[in-house]
């Protein structure tokens, strides 16, 4: 049975050791106020410390939830 590495994008790992690997990276959630990011989809690091900056308070940073992580495993056969 073949194994499979399933991780959030807080983990943080190199795009190059992802794709090497094989790695599933389920994206982790980050507010800012009302406003929510898709950690690696819909805000990227540069952007992130940018509004961090920006922003009186810390964002507040949600990890994947069981589904999530399912979501991200294809079925293998």
């Amino acid at each position: 049975m073949p194994v499979k590495i399933v991780t959030d994008s807080a983990a943080d790992i190199p795009s190059a050791i992802v794709r090497e690997l094989g790695i599933i990276v389920v994206p982790a959630y980050v507010n800012f106020g009302t406003k929510t990011y898709r950690d690696g989809v819909d805000i990227n690091c540069d952007e992130f410390y940018h509004k961090t900056e920006q922003r009186p308070g810390l964002p507040i940073h949600i990890t994947g939830n069981p589904v999530r992580f399912c979501r991200g495993v294809p079925e293998t056969g």
